[in-house]
């Protein structure tokens, strides 16, 4: 009997392990369910098909989960393909090649400045530099435009003594034609020598500009970080006009500019729409001037027209740009009024 009894009970817990573990299956297969998402893609055609599994076809299409009451509970981007991954890594390296460029210009742009800071103090420095590459090649000139009247007045007494010949009925000689053709092809070598000096005048005229015009800027913006007071403004030589709009900084800086050319005792060597530099002065009461018209630092939609005056590096110079008449020039400019 009690063998018979506990065969009896092994075959019961065999079937209560069978039936609980169907539940267990059973359970599992629903909560599995429960958490599963319906996915949604797009075929071929561009339709919007839904289902239990994405077919193989569409994987890399953008699939969309949403539960069983509509609600989206996850995306997953469409997958690039192997040209748009091709191009998104051909794109990646230009704008990093394109990134490097900027920063290397900005690195060269910061150490050109550095060097133009350090080499020269202020912009007569710098005009003093160009003025001596200036007369340099005006003195060439100037030997070669002495030499062509010379030239032609021997020129012209050889032409003569060949007519005289000519009227004699004599034959002109080789050597009298051997010397009018070389100085023919002399007086022409000179005015093309001129010629040449010219360009160079005018090239070292375009590379000064950039300089002195980068210079002016940077020189400018460090005397306006130092001028907080009128009496600082006063002693650093400046005067400053802010204006508001396009309109009114196109009439403040036509104003400007007749103020410069009005009061400035030195001839203008560069005017341009941001900037105007009047040669250095030479005289103890001379009154040379630096225009700029640069951004304001704190409001970007505000022009800031900042005039300089510069006055003769000696002692009687430094005196006049203390004196009233500069102060007054000052005044001057920060309260002419706009048309």
């Amino acid at each position: 009997m009690l063998k018979i009894k506990h065969s009896y009970n092994k075959s019961n817990k065999l079937t209560l392990l069978i039936i609980l573990s169907l539940y267990a299956i059973l359970f599992t297969l629903q909560s599995f369910a429960g958490n599963t998402y319906m996915k949604c893609w797009k075929n071929s055609e561009g339709v919007t098909e839904c289902g239990n599994r994405v077919p193989r076809e569409y994987y890399n299409q953008r699939i969309r989960s949403i539960d069983s009451r509509g609600i989206t509970r996850n995306i997953k981007e469409r997958g690039k393909t192997r040209e748009e991954l091709i191009a998104a890594q051909e794109a990646e390296k230009k704008a990093k090649a394109l990134q490097e460029i900027e920063d290397e210009t900005k690195r060269r742009k910061k150490m050109r400045d550095d060097i133009l800071l350090k080499t020269y103090l202020t912009v007569d420095d710098i005009l003093a530099s160009m003025n001596n590459k200036l007369d340099l090649t005006a003195s060439r000139m100037d030997i070669f435009k002495e030499s062509i009247p010379v030239k032609k007045q021997k020129f012209d007494n050889l032409v003569k003594k060949a007519a005289n010949m000519e009227r004699a009925g004599k034959k002109v000689t080789d050597n009298l034609i051997s010397e009018l053709n070389a100085l023919r092809t002399e007086i022409k070598n000179n005015k093309l020598q001129i010629k040449i000096e010219e360009n160079k005048q005018a090239n070292i005229k375009k590379e000064y500009r950039v300089d002195i015009e980068r210079f002016v800027f940077l020189k400018t913006r460090q005397l306006i970080n130092k001028a907080k007071t009128k009496q600082e403004k006063e002693k650093l030589h400046i005067a400053l006009i802010t204006c508001s709009d396009k309109n009114q900084c196109i009439d403040v800086w036509k104003q400007a500019n007749k103020f410069v050319t009005e009061f400035s005792n030195t001839d203008i060597v560069y005017q341009t729409d941001t900037f105007i530099v009047s040669d250095s002065p030479e005289k103890s009461n001379d009154i040379s001037m630096t225009l700029s018209l640069q951004a304001d630092e704190i409001d970007d939609k505000k022009k800031i027209i900042v005039l300089n005056l510069r006055c003769h590096p000696e002692r009687k110079g430094r005196e006049f740009c203390s004196s009233d008449k500069v102060k007054n020039t000052l005044s001057a400019f920060n309260n002419f009024n706009t048309p």
